[in-house]
């Protein structure tokens, strides 16, 4: 019985000793790696790494999701968020290039636009004059990015609103999750 034993821890530590891994291509051309020779398979070597390089690791999964709750409001998608601390309700709007803020809150978050590079926007209303401006900080949900390029101008409407434009969104992969009313948003 000592003897059985002694094989199977014998044959347990030479096991983990050998700690090899080995390579092969199936008839598909798929290539595989293992811990277990198989048949065809040769000794990997890393070389000056500790790493296997791994094309069906999923980087996907393993990336930062934030979920952002939306409501819709007369047909738009509006989210909570802050200019430089200062609340302010956005339309998700996928079809501005900027993200846009009104003036009373750009005076409100103390953005200067004095001196500031006068553009002219493409609008669902025709053209429009703005003010190019650096927000310091433009907070959404629990999401906070610094340094965000935004065009001061007053939308339509008498609800004081901004629009997230996809120089914010474009950062991120959005997916919108309609049963749940939230947009989960994947840094790129």
């Amino acid at each position: 019985m000592w003897r059985n034993v002694f094989l199977v821890f014998l044959l347990i530590f030479t096991a983990g000793a050998d700690a090899n891994v080995y390579t092969w291509t199936d008839s598909s051309g798929r290539l595989h790696f293992s811990d277990i020779p198989v048949p065809g398979a040769s000794k990997y070597q890393v070389k000056g790494s500790n790493r296997i390089y791994n094309p069906t690791y999923n980087l996907e999964a393993n990336r930062k999701r934030e979920e952002v709750p939306f409501q819709m409001v007369k047909g738009n998608m509006m989210v909570r968020g802050k200019v430089n601390g200062i609340p302010l309700r956005f339309v998700v709007d996928t079809g501005a290039s900027h993200v846009v803020i009104p003036p009373a809150v750009a005076k409100r978050a103390d953005i200067r636009s004095q001196g500031a590079r006068e553009v002219v926007m493409d609008t669902a209303n025709g053209k429009a004059r703005a003010v190019a401006v650096w927000l310091d900080r433009l907070d959404i949900d629990s999401i906070s990015e610094k340094h965000v390029r935004a065009v001061i101008q007053k939308l339509p409407g008498k609800e004081e609103k901004g629009l997230l434009g996809m120089n914010f969104l474009g950062r991120y992969k959005m997916t919108v999750d309609h049963q749940h009313h939230v947009l989960i948003l994947e840094r790129r």
